[in-house]
C-alpha cells in the first residue's frame, strides 16, 4: 500500500512589520500619556491657563484632572495665582462653573458637596494682575447608589 509523503512541519513566517508597528503604539501611548500629563512646566495636574514667562497666570490646584468623586463627596476648589514676575497674585472675581453644566459657585479654597454626577470639565474663571484668564481640569462625580 502507497504511502503519502508527510510534509515537513513549517516554520512561522516572520515579517519586520511587527517592530514597525511595535513602535507606532508605543509612540501612540507616548503621546497619550504626554497629553494626560498636561503642561510640562506647570504644577497643576493637567490644568490649562498656565503663562509664559512675563504674563500672569491661573493654575487648577484642586482638584486635579482626572480625579474622580462619589455624589455627596466634599471637593476642594482651589487656585494659584502668579503675577507677570512670577509672584503670588490673588485672583479677583474668581467663578467656578461645569461647562455645560448647570452648576457654578465663587471664590478661592471652598469646600463644596453639591456637584452633580457626571463626567464635567470644570473651569475657573478670574482676573489676575487685570487680565482675565481662565484654567479647566476634567473630573468624574459618580451617582450616589440608591
Amino acid at each position: 500500500m502507497p504511502t503519502s509523503p508527510v510534509a515537513p512541519p513549517r516554520r512561522p513566517v516572520t515579517t519586520r512589520r511587527a517592530p514597525a508597528r511595535a513602535a507606532r503604539a508605543l509612540g501612540a501611548l507616548a503621546l497619550v500619556l504626554l497629553a494626560a500629563c498636561g503642561d510640562k512646566d506647570s504644577d497643576s495636574g493637567g490644568a490649562t491657563g498656565g503663562s509664559s514667562t512675563g504674563s500672569p497666570s491661573l493654575d487648577i490646584v484642586s482638584p486635579r484632572s482626572g480625579d474622580f468623586y462619589d455624589e455627596g463627596d466634599t471637593v476642594l476648589l482651589d487656585v494659584e495665582a502668579r503675577s507677570g514676575d512670577s509672584a503670588a497674585a490673588e485672583p479677583t472675581g474668581l467663578r467656578w462653573s461645569l461647562v455645560d453644566g448647570d452648576w457654578s459657585a465663587s471664590g478661592d479654597n471652598l469646600s463644596v458637596t453639591d456637584l452633580p454626577p457626571g463626567v464635567w470639565t470644570l473651569q475657573a474663571d478670574a482676573a489676575v494682575d487685570g487680565q482675565p484668564l481662565q484654567a479647566s481640569v476634567e473630573l468624574i462625580v459618580y451617582a450616589a447608589s440608591r
